[in-house]
């Protein structure tokens, strides 16, 4: 809501750094729709099988957090850069975010990016 009140989708710098973003999210989205596929075995046979289910996994969570944070993040951002200075409650709005619950999920990321590495370099 704040964002559209501060109308940030006007500024083309806005709209091109929300075009990287949908762009990441996507990307995260696709590699847990691919570790699904493959744990359920539904992968063509013509995919990749370098990978197993669990690497998969491990690859998508850590987009997946990268992705949420990352969005947050820059939302957090904008939206205080439309604020006149001295107005804006950081503390509100990344309470309004669920900022807390996205840190939170940042948890086991090390774990999945050694899982990740193992996969990669084993």
């Amino acid at each position: 809501e704040r964002a559209r009140v501060a109308r940030l989708t006007r500024s083309q710098h806005v709209q091109m750094r929300l075009g990287a973003l949908i762009a990441e999210v996507e990307g995260a989205a696709a590699l847990v729709r691919r570790a699904i596929a493959r744990r359920e075995g539904r992968m063509d046979a013509r995919a990749d099988d370098r990978f197993d289910a669990d690497a998969l996994a491990a690859m998508a969570r850590a987009a997946a957090r990268e992705a949420v944070l990352r969005v947050a993040l820059d939302g957090c951002r904008w939206a205080m850069g439309a604020m006149p200075a001295g107005e804006a409650d950081a503390g509100a709005l990344a309470a309004d975010m669920g900022m807390p619950a996205i840190l939170a999920a940042q948890g086991g990321l090390l774990a999945d990016l050694d899982r990740v590495r193992d996969a990669l370099y084993a």
